[in-house]
């Protein structure tokens, strides 16, 4: 099957034909900036920020509708940022199997934001295996062929991976120490 977010003149016209669903719009920070500035124009009803008392402040921040603060956290989030692009990757290498993003808010109601970046395996309408929170994913030092193999492991991608990915250990105290050592010859001080 031929991937239905690639710009093709088959995918254009399946899209208006509502065979495949239109592309999403890619949201940009200038997008963000420009939603944030529409928003507190229209909470503070034409009235300049400058003007407004520090109550008034408070009470237009708490206004703020949930799906913005939704959307704001997603883009907050750099590990929801990474684990999207590596879904994404593996996706494209895996077009057997169904990847499907949500905001967590519309999916589950009321999800806490503790638990992003949150990774459901489902299979034959089953719910397989949970990976919840950064902790679950391994952090910021997650790799693509982490989350390859941890889905590999419960069956949900057919990875010619053979064992998990090793990362390397760096020996922080020799490296702190040569680090040392190299910053002491340079010293001109005498120290």
């Amino acid at each position: 099957m031929q991937n239905p977010n690639e710009d093709t003149e088959w995918n254009d016209a399946l899209r208006k034909l509502n065979i495949i669903p239109p592309k999403e719009k890619e949201v940009t920070e200038d997008d963000i900036i420009n939603l944030v500035e529409q928003t507190v124009q229209q909470k503070t009803s034409g009235k300049n920020l400058d003007e407004m008392t520090l109550d008034e402040l408070n009470e237009k921040e708490d206004e703020i509708d949930e799906e913005e603060e939704r959307l704001f956290e997603e883009y907050r989030s750099p590990l929801c940022s990474l684990v999207n692009q590596h879904m994404y990757n593996l996706a494209h290498k895996f077009p057997e199997t169904k990847f499907l993003k949500s905001i967590s808010s519309l999916c589950i109601p009321n999800y806490p934001d503790k638990n992003l970046p949150t990774i459901f395996v489902y299979f034959e309408g089953e719910l397989k295996k949970q990976f919840v929170g950064p902790v679950a994913l391994g952090g910021m030092n997650l790799k693509q062929e982490d989350i390859e193999w941890m889905l590999k492991q419960i069956g949900a991608v057919k990875s010619d991976m053979e064992e998990p990915p090793k990362h390397e250990i760096q020996d922080m105290m020799s490296k702190a120490v040569r680090d040392s050592v190299l910053n002491n010859d340079s010293d001109s001080d005498g120290y």
